[in-house]
């Protein structure tokens, strides 16, 4: 009994069951009724079980993972509680308990290589089915992220420029749609795999979009001169960074000596502090290239110092200009990056202790998937609403965590919710657009 001294005496007790934290979920199975991410992702994890001994199906497992996920669980042994909680249960419409964290460990130390392939293979097929009508041209994103290690994880390496022990994961991105996530060791190449896995995507994509203009855009770690050309030679537009070196840098002597000459000019003049920004355009070959190439750089001078970047790309400029090539084209490359955040901490993608590498895959996937549906969430029923451009965490904060009292009968399960529940007027909004029949 818990007893708070107030200015009347207050009492409280954990004597019942049927309160949950998670009324959101009702939310998510009606996403996840009407796309079918879990469902169509369930259909491809191999089932090594004896099916007469099958208590629960890879269908509620996958969802008791990955509404788990959503919800905000990111370990295995939240599930000891979720497999109580009266709400899952209605949701997956059982009455015994659910899935317990050691069902679900032997689960993922059972995936197998396949699986993650075909679990990639579905992120894809879900972007491609999402499109009404053929899209003109698409901007494919690609980068390479860390994901610290603190234990004797499998393939477990160090990595100099990281700094620490860690996985190396390649993302790829189109906008705000998450279209391969694929686990790597960090001692490698970080280019190591994404030559394949583009050719794949192009050619994927092609066979349902024929005339769609494709543009790969990535930072100086992808910038092969070979695999530039290998994209010349596919008519794939690119525009990819360059590292800065002696010979580009002689490009530019000119313009970084106008730009400090006006930026000193202005500070001399007791002006406030401002950025001077130039950018040029220049034709540049490597000895070991069979070609010139354009080059773009952008030469800016701030209180913070120079600043000097260049890129590469056989984009057109004579349709679009050389700033907005790189302001407008190349920069918007730094949103990606906010991608793989939502997928490492809102969806706990960072989250990888598995002994064994191929389960830490797997887990990785469990994230990409769950950022999936909270995406198909956002953008097909939050768009008219104050979370339009919410993150997956504050969708989960203000929508999902909701109080909910479960009443269960012999004919009907009733939920009730408080009245005083800040975001009602959205959850007004979303319950008879989800669970139209």
């Amino acid at each position: 009994m818990l007893s708070i001294p107030f200015n009347r005496k207050q009492f409280g007790n954990f004597s019942n069951y049927n309160i949950s934290t998670d009324g959101g979920v009702l939310l998510l199975d009606k996403i996840e009724s009407k796309f079918s991410i879990v469902k169509d992702a369930a259909k491809l994890v191999r089932d090594v079980r004896n099916p007469d001994f099958i208590t629960h199906t890879m269908e509620s497992m996958m969802k008791q993972l990955i509404y788990g996920i959503c919800m905000g669980y990111s370990d295995l042994n939240d599930h000891e509680n979720i497999r109580l909680d009266e709400l899952y249960k209605s949701v997956f419409n059982k009455s015994e308990d659910l899935a317990s964290d050691s069902t679900l460990c032997r689960l993922e130390k059972n995936i197998d290589y396949d699986t993650i392939v075909n679990l990639n293979k579905l992120l894809l097929e879900k972007f491609i089915s999402s499109f009404k009508l053929p899209p003109k041209e698409l901007i494919l994103d690609i980068d390479a992220t860390d994901i610290e290690l603190h234990g004797n994880q499998e393939n477990r390496a160090y990595n100099g420029y990281y700094q620490e022990y860690c996985y190396l994961p390649l993302h790829f991105t189109c906008n705000d749609d998450l279209l391969i996530s694929y686990l790597r060791p960090s001692n490698i190449d970080g280019f190591k795999h994404s030559w394949p896995i583009i050719g794949l995507l192009i050619k994927r994509i092609k066979q349902s979009f024929p005339d769609v203009n494709i543009v790969i855009r990535g930072d100086s770690g992808f910038m092969r001169h070979k695999f530039l050309g290998w994209l010349e030679l596919k008519n794939i537009d690119y525009i990819v960074g360059m590292a800065r070196n002696s010979r580009l840098s002689k490009q530019v002597e000119d313009d970084i000596k106008s730009v400090e000459a006006i930026y000193d000019k202005n500070l001399n003049e007791n002006k406030e502090s401002q950025t001077i920004s130039n950018y040029k355009s220049f034709n540049y070959k490597a000895n070991s290239w069979t070609k010139e190439r354009k080059i773009i750089s952008k030469i800016e001078k701030n209180h913070h110092g120079q600043n000097i970047r260049f890129c590469i790309t056989n984009i057109d400029s004579k349709k679009i200009r050389i700033k907005s090539l790189y302001r407008d084209i190349y920069c918007q490359r730094g949103d990606m990056e906010n991608k793989i955040k939502y997928v490492q901490l809102d969806f706990f993608g960072h989250r990888l202790s598995s002994s064994k590498y191929i389960s830490n895959s797997f887990r990785l996937m469990l994230s990409s998937l769950s950022y999936l549906l909270i995406h198909k969430f956002k953008i097909n029923y939050l768009k008219f609403t104050d979370l339009a451009n919410a993150t997956g965490n504050t969708i989960r904060l203000r929508l999902l965590k909701l109080a909910t009292l479960i009443k269960v009968n012999k004919t009907s399960v009733r939920f009730e919710f408080t009245a005083n529940y800040k975001y009602k007027n959205i959850f007004k909004i979303l319950l008879p657009k989800l669970f139209a029949t």
